[in-house]
């Protein structure tokens, strides 16, 4: 058993999806990506409809404010001396 990838945006280097049914996000290397796509290991399934979409870029962009509000790890490592 394997994720559902939603495509969400595109940077110089890499592929963002979101991950369901987890609803995580996942940021993937486009060389891997495309490695991937070329050997059957993932694939394409079916776009879907703009409303869903939506809901999934919504869950999307509070992931990444969720993980821009955490602090930083050593922040964490210090505050348990």
């Amino acid at each position: 058993m394997g994720e559902n990838l939603v495509y969400m945006r595109e940077t110089v280097s890499s592929y963002h999806f979101l991950a369901l049914p987890d609803n995580n996000t996942r940021e993937v290397p486009k060389d891997k990506f495309e490695f991937a796509l070329k050997e059957s290991i993932i694939g394409f399934i079916q776009q879907i409809p703009k409303k869903y979409w939506l809901v999934c870029k919504t869950q999307y962009e509070k992931n990444l404010n969720n993980r821009r509000k955490q602090p930083p790890i050593q922040e964490l490592v210090d505050s348990q001396d």
